[in-house]
């Protein structure tokens, strides 16, 4: 999201109107949730990306990581994820 700066009235500009994503990955080893069989079986021929994600907002430091954690999400799959606790 970006704030628009002017001498008008402020407005805010999305971004991702349609939705956005952003992905995190470690080649070098593989994630706990490769670890699970269920998790592993559903994410076949998807390893290179499915097996090596993280969860970037652990890679954030404080206050960026509680502000990011409390943004607000769209949609059931904004609210899960294979990757964070």
């Amino acid at each position: 999201m970006v704030i628009e700066v002017s001498r008008e009235t402020p407005q805010v500009v999305d971004l991702f109107p349609l939705g956005g994503d952003f992905g995190l990955y470690d080649l070098r080893t593989t994630n706990e949730a490769s670890k699970n069989s269920t998790y592993a079986s559903k994410h076949k021929g998807e390893e290179e990306l499915s097996f090596t994600a993280l969860c970037w907002f652990n890679n954030l430091t404080e206050p960026s990581r509680t502000a990011v954690k409390n943004l607000s999400a769209v949609g059931q799959e904004g609210n899960t994820s294979d990757y964070c606790n």
